[in-house]
This record gives C-alpha cells, sequence and structure tokens, in this order.
C-alpha cells in the first residue's frame, strides 16, 4: 500500500504542477501570431525527443520543419529558437534593453546569475561592474604587452608538438591555459589549475554532462546519496581557493613592487574605480575571463588540425603564403594582415564547426513583440548557430568546409580589404547585443599566432595503417559538452623540413633567453 500511495502522491503533485503551468500561461496580445513549434506533452514538453549528445542536431531538425523561429514549452519554460542572423539582431541586439538576462539555465551550478560567473550572470548591476573592468583589462593588453606572451608561448608550445606530437590535444590546451595564466596572475604556473577547473564547470553546467541540469529537482535529494551535490561543492571550494591564493599571490608581489603586468595588478592598482564589494568578486572576475577563454579559444584551434587532415590543399595554399611573406623566419602578430588564407581557415572552421553550437540563451525581461510574433516575459532565446551557421543564403553548400567564401568576391561574405578581412569581430559566434564576448581580440590573436607558427614549421597528414592505406577520420567526433570541440584523432604531425627542426628548437631557446619562468622549466 505504501509504494501506491507515493505514487499516487507524485502523480498528484505532478498534476498540480501541470495544471498550474497552464493557468499561469501567459495570454497572447490581441492582433499577435503563436511562434510555430513542435507539440509537446503537458508542461514536459519534448524533452524525451532531444538526445543527450549532440542536442544541436535536433534543434536544427526542427528548425528547418518549423521555420527560422519556433517555439517549445520544455518543463514550464518557454524556449524560443532562432536560426536566422538578422532575426536574432533584431531581437537581442536591437531590443537589448529586455533581452539581455541569462537564464538560471544550469542547476548543477547554483547561483550562476549571481556574481561569480560573468558570462552566466543575470543581467544587473554586478555584471555591468564586472564588464567594465572586463573592458579596462582587455583595453589596455597591447599596453601590458600580454601579446608578447606569445612570442614565448609559441615557441614551447611547438617544441611539445615536435618532441610528442601524439599528445597535440593536451598541448594546445596548456598553450592556451599558460597564455591566459600569464595575462591573469603574471605567470604560467597555475596553467594546470585553471584548465582542471575549467573542465569540471563545463561539465557541471552542460546538459549532456551532469543529467541533474535536465532535472533539477535531483538537486534537491540529500547529499548523502547526490554525489553529484557533492562533486560540485568540491569543485567550487577548490575554485574559491584557487582564484583566492592567485590573487594573493600577486597582492604579496605587487606590495613588493615586484608585480608583472597581468590582470590581477590592475585590479589592485585600478579597482577602487569600479565598486568590487570585495576582494573575491574581482577574483572571480578575473578568473573566470581567463577560464573562459581556455575553451573558446581551445575548440577553433583543436578544429584547425581536423580541417587540414582532411583538406590538405588548404594546408597546402596556406604555407604557400606563408613562406612567400616570411621566408624562413616563424610569422608573428604583425603579419596577421597580410595573411588574410590565414584568417579564412580559422574563420571557417568555427563557421564549419561552432565552438558552441547550441548557442547561449537569453531571458525576456519583458513580453516583446518581433514581427508579429508574441515573446511572452520569461521565455529563453536560444540563438542557434548550428542552424546560423549553415544558413545556406549567406554560407552557400554550408556543410563543406571552404574558406574561399571569405576570400572570393562572389561569396555572399566576401568584405574588403583584406588587409582587415576576415575577421572574428562582429562574427555572430561570440554573442549578440549587450552580451557579446569581450575576449575575441584574445581569440583572433591567439589562433593566429599559433596556428601560423603551426602551418610554417609542420606538415598535417592522414595517418596510414601498416597496409599504407590512410586510416578514418572522425569527421563528426566532437565531445557533446557546451563548449564542444573534436575527440583527440590521430594523424602524423612531421617538421616541414630537417632546417625547420633547428629553427623550431633555436626559437626555444631564444624563448627561454628572454623568459625567466621558462628556464626554470614552467
Amino acid at each position: 500500500m505504501a509504494v501506491y500511495s507515493f505514487v499516487a502522491l507524485v502523480l498528484i503533485v505532478l498534476g498540480l504542477v501541470i495544471w498550474r503551468s497552464l493557468i499561469s500561461k501567459p495570454r497572447r496580445p490581441a492582433g499577435t501570431r503563436e511562434i510555430p513549434g513542435p507539440k509537446g506533452l503537458p508542461w514536459i514538453g519534448r524533452v524525451h525527443d532531444i538526445p543527450s549528445e549532440k542536442t544541436w542536431m535536433k534543434f536544427a531538425e526542427w528548425s528547418a520543419k518549423y521555420g527560422p523561429i519556433y517555439q517549445q514549452t520544455m518543463m514550464g519554460i518557454v524556449h524560443i529558437w532562432v536560426s536566422k542572423e538578422h532575426m536574432v539582431l533584431d531581437i537581442l541586439a536591437k531590443q537589448g534593453s529586455i533581452c539581455s538576462d541569462r537564464p538560471a539555465a544550469f542547476p548543477n551550478v547554483p547561483g550562476t546569475k549571481d556574481w561569480k560567473y560573468l558570462p552566466l550572470q543575470g543581467f544587473h548591476d554586478t555584471w555591468r561592474r564586472q564588464r567594465k573592468f572586463t573592458h579596462l583589462i582587455f583595453g589596455t593588453a597591447h599596453e601590458n604587452n600580454y601579446y608578447d606572451h606569445q612570442t614565448v608561448e609559441v615557441p614551447r608550445t611547438l617544441v611539445r608538438l615536435l618532441q610528442n606530437p601524439e599528445r597535440w590535444s593536451t598541448h594546445l590546451d596548456q598553450h592556451q591555459a599558460r597564455f591566459l595564466s600569464r595575462c591573469a596572475f603574471g605567470t604560467p604556473h597555475h596553467a594546470s589549475a585553471l584548465c582542471t577547473n575549467a573542465w569540471r564547470l563545463l561539465i557541471n553546467i552542460s546538459p549532456s554532462g551532469r543529467f541533474s541540469n535536465i532535472l533539477p529537482g535531483c538537486m534537491r535529494v540529500p547529499k548523502c546519496i547526490a554525489w553529484w551535490r557533492v562533486d560540485e561543492e568540491d569543485r567550487q571550494e577548490k575554485e574559491t581557493r584557487l582564484y583566492q591564493n592567485c590573487q594573493n599571490e600577486v597582492r604579496e608581489q605587487w606590495e613588493k613592487g615586484q608585480a608583472p603586468p597581468c590582470f590581477t595588478r590592475t585590479y589592485l592598482e585600478h579597482g577602487h574605480r569600479f565598486g568590487f564589494p570585495t576582494d573575491i568578486e574581482a577574483a572571480f572576475n578575473v578568473g573566470m575571463v581567463s577560464m573562459a577563454g581556455i575553451h573558446t579559444t581551445s575548440s577553433p584551434l583543436h578544429t584547425f588540425f581536423l580541417a587540414m587532415t582532411l583538406h590538405p590543399e588548404w594546408m597546402t595554399r596556406l604555407q604557400k603564403d606563408i613562406d612567400a611573406l616570411c621566408g624562413d623566419r616563424m610569422p608573428v602578430l604583425s603579419d596577421m594582415s597580410d595573411l588574410p588564407i590565414m584568417r579564412a581557415i580559422v574563420k571557417e572552421g568555427l563557421r564549419w564547426r561552432p565552438a558552441v553550437p547550441t548557442g547561449i540563451p537569453h531571458e525576456l525581461q519583458d513580453d516583446c513583440i518581433y514581427d508579429g510574433y508574441f515573446l511572452p516575459k520569461g521565455s529563453w532565446v536560444h540563438p542557434m548557430e548550428w542552424s546560423l551557421s549553415r544558413d545556406p543564403e549567406v554560407y552557400p553548400d554550408p556543410e563543406t568546409f571552404n574558406p574561399d567564401r571569405w576570400l572570393l568576391p562572389g561569396y555572399p561574405t566576401y568584405k574588403e580589404p583584406l588587409t582587415q578581412f576576415p575577421t572574428l569581430h562582429g562574427y555572430h559566434q561570440f554573442g549578440f547585443g549587450r552580451r557579446i564576448c569581450q575576449g575575441v581580440n584574445i581569440v583572433q590573436t591567439q589562433t593566429f599566432c599559433l596556428l601560423a607558427a603551426v602551418a610554417w614549421g609542420f606538415d598535417i597528414k592522414r595517418k596510414k595503417d601498416k597496409l599504407g592505406q590512410e586510416l578514418p577520420i572522425p569527421v563528426n567526433d566532437y565531445h557533446p559538452l557546451l563548449i564542444t570541440k573534436p575527440n583527440p584523432f590521430q594523424f602524423d604531425l612531421v617538421p616541414r623540413s630537417e632546417m625547420k627542426r633547428q629553427q623550431i628548437m633555436e626559437a626555444f631557446v631564444q624563448a627561454q633567453e628572454k623568459d625567466q619562468l621558462l628556464q626554470k622549466g614552467e
């Protein structure tokens, strides 16, 4: 009898929840249209139809069926997907005063809308304060010589690729983490800790990473049996300790007049201008800016190796372009304007395999009318990057990796001058309206400096088996988390010549002479 009573209680509670959601459903104003979309169960919607991996493929399928804007209620929340860039801009940018909030979309990580996680924060004064401070630290990047870190870290990464090419994926992640650790704290030795925390956070905020993000009620299960709650508390404790220790380390150096230029030093010198209520908020601001960059830059770096393995003709074109400009010397950041093929390959890689294929949702703070459609307050608006990047009117033959779409006048995406375009600035994958990513320049310069140097020094080739047959390439084998990238695969990475090998080693020796931290083996 106890079992039947429990089942009856669950059904009653579920029925009440569904009934309340139905009676509280916002009424559509007269003269407006209902947004089309797939029909589903009351309150629950079509959650059961969404796969645990590659969810963006299902959303894109619905977009193809119902049109460039469609909606569905899932778990009591109205979700609206938009897959045309001009429509996303009309809603999220032109109506930014009511369309710039973030939803509490990650139940497994409580408090994401509050003060800790800048990209996920709500549209409030804390977010504005941290955005202003982030604008300052990125705006003074050249003044503080942050981009000069590339002259040290690129040779180091090339040597790692030379000596241990099968660990290429780890080398790419470490490269980005070391650069950002230098920018944030003046030293690369926090890179591994940043990587570990970045990965754990990504898992815990991804729908495919933790089931409690799909079933938020699981976060109310007692901790004694809820291992996912224990794991998240452990992650947050270690994250807080990491950022506090990093800030304290720089503070000790700063008080002695020995702190190198870095984001944390900028806070210590100018943070009073922004009204941070606590040091720990500023520590998280710096930490999140650094950690977010690890994943968003790692994705296009990984996609480059996949694309060049699949399309060696583009690697050949790129190498000819670099050789004609640079000759025997390694390309540097100042060459970026003269290497449009490099920039086109990076941008096409991001289009072909978006880093965040589902997009990051905005939450409407008020009712919104767009093109006669009614978007109710509290709706989650998803700019569907996978579909945006496959709009055939903008990107003909969208499934084909084709950097020429950014280089030749016959394509809708072509812009001049080629010394400036293609560029990642203004690209829809970096957000919309008031939520545009502030670190676009970091992503662009990071990818350019490392990948141009890789193309200058190495050949990327298909790996062959013992019989000389080329091994298959897992074109779509990407991990399914919120920010995605190719899973590691096999290919041959070899120096283009013995002279190139020697030049890479010499560049590393010069980097060691320039940087004391490299001399210490960091």
